[in-house]
C-alpha cells in the first residue's frame, strides 16, 4: 500500500470514528428514536397532552416512556407515540387535521 493511500484510509477511518461518537450530540436522540422535525412540535404536544389526559398522567411522564414519530399525509398529520426501549405498554396514534388542528382519528394498539 502506498503512503498516500494509507493516509487517505487512515483519515477516512478517523472521520468515521469521530462521526459515530459525535453524532448523538448533534442528533439529541439515538437514530432509532428520531421520527420528527422541528416544525412538528405543535402536533407532538397535542398528541402527548391527549395521551397524558387519557392516562391521568403529566406530559413529562409520557415523554419519559414514549418518543414521537410523525407522518404527514395529504389532509392530516399523524403522530405515533412509540414506546422507548425496555418499556411495556401501549403506543397510541393520533391524527390531526391540517386545517382545523383538531384530532380527527385515534388508534391504540390495545383497544
Amino acid at each position: 500500500m502506498t503512503p498516500r493511500r494509507l493516509k487517505i484510509g487512515l483519515a477516512l477511518f478517523v472521520g468515521l470514528l469521530l462521526g459515530a461518537f459525535l453524532s448523538p450530540l448533534f442528533l439529541g436522540h439515538p437514530i432509532s428514536e428520531v421520527g420528527y422535525g422541528p416544525s412538528d412540535k405543535a402536533v407532538i404536544q397535542l398528541a402527548m397532552g391527549e395521551w397524558a389526559r387519557a392516562n391521568h398522567a403529566d406530559s413529562a411522564k409520557i415523554a419519559e416512556r414514549h418518543y414521537p414519530a410523525v407522518v404527514h399525509l395529504p389532509s392530516k398529520t399523524c403522530v405515533e407515540l412509540r414506546l422507548r426501549e425496555g418499556i411495556a405498554g401501549l403506543a397510541p396514534v393520533y391524527c390531526i387535521n391540517e386545517e382545523s388542528g383538531k384530532i380527527v382519528e385515534r388508534y391504540t394498539d390495545g383497544e
